[in-house]
């Protein structure tokens, strides 16, 4: 079944995330394949509002991002159970995707790293370096061996067909050869942490480089004579553009 995301979404996108619902609590083997972002059901609530609003822009559709984002986070709750099995593979450039603020990302590379710890999750992540035996492909998901829900720009594709179902199953399981897991996955996903941090910094260097070149006069003229220098507000007061958790590293 193919369905336009914009007839979809048209009273916004919190109805589509509670129908997928049943689905979620349904299902006992999920398998994910991911090319452009981190999976819903290990998305934080910040990082999945970001994109849902991205979306929402998009399309032109109603942007309930913030409800949708609640939805998708509440939904993916069910996966956690003890009797399921997740196994999930990540492209690494997704790791280093600034598609949200600095901290929304940072929390969301160390939620994927708290989750590789359960014990019922397997998460892999395909190296830039790794050989590849067969090329990137379209995100998708696998519902136990009875669904496979695709992500195009433009809609989403739910596959019934056994024999179509039987090919997604292969491909993720000669995808999943190209990954690294464990430690080693840690170890990428913690290198992309390093990478924002250092990334932060730089643009934080850049802005202070910038500010120290204006003219004294051109910053302070718009200023009244008997504004203190120490006044909140005064333009010596700037707050630092660098995110909290990255000041101690720069």
């Amino acid at each position: 079944m193919y369905v336009h995301f914009r007839r979809m979404h048209r009273a916004g996108m919190t109805v589509a995330q509670n129908e997928i619902a049943p689905l979620f609590e349904e299902t006992t083997r999920f398998r994910a394949y991911c090319s452009n972002v981190i999976p819903g059901f290990f998305q934080t609530l910040d990082y999945a509002t970001s994109i849902l609003h991205m979306f929402a822009a998009f399309q032109g559709t109603p942007d309930d991002a913030e409800r949708a984002a609640a939805a998708r986070v509440s939904r993916s709750q069910s996966i956690y159970r003890p009797r399921n099995v997740v196994a999930v593979l990540i492209e690494e450039h997704i790791l280093l995707h600034r598609i949200a603020a600095d901290t929304v990302m940072a929390d969301q590379l160390d939620y994927l790293s708290t989750v590789m710890s359960l014990p019922n999750v397997s998460i892999g992540i395909l190296p830039l370096k790794a050989k590849r035996e067969i090329w990137g492909l379209e995100s998708f998901y696998i519902f136990d061996d009875r669904r496979v829900n695709v992500e195009t720009l433009t809609a989403a594709v739910n596959i019934v067909a056994k024999a179509e179902i039987a090919d997604y199953r292969r491909a993720f399981a000669i995808l999943a050869r190209s990954g690294v897991y464990g430690d080693d996955a840690r170890a990428l996903i913690e290198a992309a942490r390093t990478a924002l941090a250092s990334s932060a910094c730089n643009l934080a260097q850049h802005a202070g480089s910038r500010d120290a070149a204006l003219p004294t006069l051109q910053v302070t003229a718009a200023m009244p004579k008997d504004v203190p220098r120490d006044s909140p507000g005064h333009p010596t007061d700037r707050p630092s553009t660098t995110p909290d958790r990255y000041r101690d590293t720069c």
